[in-house]
């Protein structure tokens, strides 16, 4: 920690304060996991600004958090940010009577928060808990000092003709490589835009360090929930994917169907 920072007024130790945007129950719309109950905690802030993005509002600090009262019910009250691990464990504590198959880290990006995290999550696995983490899948480092308590790694890739975020290949290669002792799938949202020499690019990456690893393209979504791709292509990039990787899936955002509000 930054001596000079610790004596800044106001000034919260991230390995004890956190910045949140939301908890809630619900259930998992993305993925091999989808359908499941999970308890999602929010994170807010992130290192990357994606066009699809749908959370932008964690992009930002906000002054509160919104708490749902009761699992099931999206009737929200408001707690003061930053949370600190004391009161996060309370905040967590008070579904722990809901069968949740497991507590969703998601965002933002969860490990911009890793200091807090990897002082968080002994207390939650202790508590018998399990840990799903939903990441951008460049911060390797980050990833690192918490892996011992993660127990599924739900990583995006970014390409960047999608995305418009930039090239992250390099920290996306580094990233899987750790995640990738863990229970790990690898998604990437999938529109017209996406370039097909950088959709053969990440299946090569994927495949270096398994073609095993399950990879799902999600179409991108218009907010009506109608898909941002035409089915022809779609099935042409599985096409392309399955020369690679054993385990290729089309699965769009099922909570975009349902209505609901992951």
């Amino acid at each position: 920690m930054d001596m000079f920072a610790s004596r800044v007024p106001g000034f919260k130790d991230p390995a004890q304060y956190a910045q949140i945007n939301e908890i809630f129950s619900s259930v998992q719309g993305e993925g091999i996991y989808c359908g499941v109950r999970q308890l999602f905690v929010r994170f807010s802030q992130c290192n990357l600004t994606c066009c699809y993005c749908d959370a932008k509002d964690a992009w930002s600090i906000s002054k509160t958090c919104r708490v749902e009262k009761k699992p099931g019910t999206m009737a929200f009250q408001e707690e003061i940010n930053p949370i600190s691990i004391d009161r996060f464990i309370g905040i967590i504590d008070r579904f722990h009577d809901y069968p949740h198959h497991t507590i969703a880290l998601t965002g933002g990006e969860p490990l911009m928060h890793a200091q807090f995290l990897a002082n968080v999550l002994p207390q939650l696995k202790a508590a018998g808990h399990y840990i799903y983490l939903e990441t951008n899948g460049t911060l390797p480092g980050h990833l690192a000092s918490v892996f011992d308590f993660i127990d599924i790694v739900s990583m995006d890739m970014k390409p960047p003709s999608v995305s418009r975020a930039g090239d992250v290949w390099t920290e996306h290669e580094e990233f899987l490589r750790i995640a990738a002792q863990k229970r790990v799938f690898v998604k990437i949202v999938a529109s017209e835009d996406l370039d097909l020499t950088e959709l053969k690019y990440a299946c090569q990456i994927i495949a270096s360090v398994s073609p095993r690893i399950p990879l799902i393209l999600q179409p991108m979504n218009h907010p009506d929930a109608k898909l941002h791709i035409n089915t022809s292509r779609f099935i042409t990039f599985q096409d392309i994917a399955l020369r690679t990787l054993q385990d290729v899936r089309l699965i769009p955002q099922c909570h975009k169907v349902l209505g609901g509000i992951l």
